[in-house]
């Protein structure tokens, strides 16, 4: 009798050691998407943020896979659900470090706190002029590639951008129903 119990509770622990593998899954592997852009970022081991977010979101896409075949049994409704939530992490840790990279008002914020005296509006609109911003973030985009020029004209080079495009129009018509909530992105 006790063996038979202890044998039971044997194949309970090692399938409950299964299911808590399966569980923590998504969340092992987007620490290892956030560890990955750690690295290379600090160590700088690639230009450009858009390249250690990919990065990142690959190797733990690599190790949520790895993890399922490694695991005694792999069940298809078990690699949905993981990486519909390992997505959606990665989804939202790629709109938060863009947002504290890229949006205007945060970036206004921190240079306001750098000057004990504040800015005045002039200086403001001078360090934030449109036409600079422009003219600025199209030089990044032919440097790293991902515009091209021909003939004084502005090309699509590596579509990488535009991909990324696509999937977030396709999540916002997944999960809002519509492309935008006011009618934006109507060209995808």
């Amino acid at each position: 009798m006790t063996y038979y119990l202890s044998k039971c509770l044997a194949e309970f622990e090692g399938a409950a050691l299964i299911n808590l593998a399966e569980i923590f899954s998504p969340i092992i592997c987007f620490i290892v998407n956030v560890l990955m852009q750690v690295v290379m970022c600090r160590y700088k081991l690639s230009k450009g943020m858009l390249k250690t977010e990919l990065t990142g979101f690959l190797s733990g896409l690599l190790f949520l896979f790895l993890n399922l075949i490694f695991q005694s049994y792999i069940s298809v409704y078990i690699l949905i659900v993981n990486l519909i939530i390992y997505t959606a992490l990665s989804y939202c840790y790629f709109h938060f470090i863009n947002l504290s990279v890229t949006a205007r008002r945060i970036r206004i914020v921190r240079e306001l706190y750098q000057y004990e005296n504040g800015l005045t509006k002039t200086e403001i609109l001078r360090k934030y002029n449109a036409k600079d911003m422009v003219e600025n973030r199209i030089n990044r985009m032919i440097n790293s590639g991902q515009i091209i020029t021909k003939n004084d004209r502005l090309y699509i080079g590596k579509p990488i951008l535009l991909l990324i495009a696509k999937i977030m129009v396709l999540l916002k018509i997944i999960i809002i129903g519509r492309k935008s909530i006011n009618g934006t992105n109507k060209q995808f």
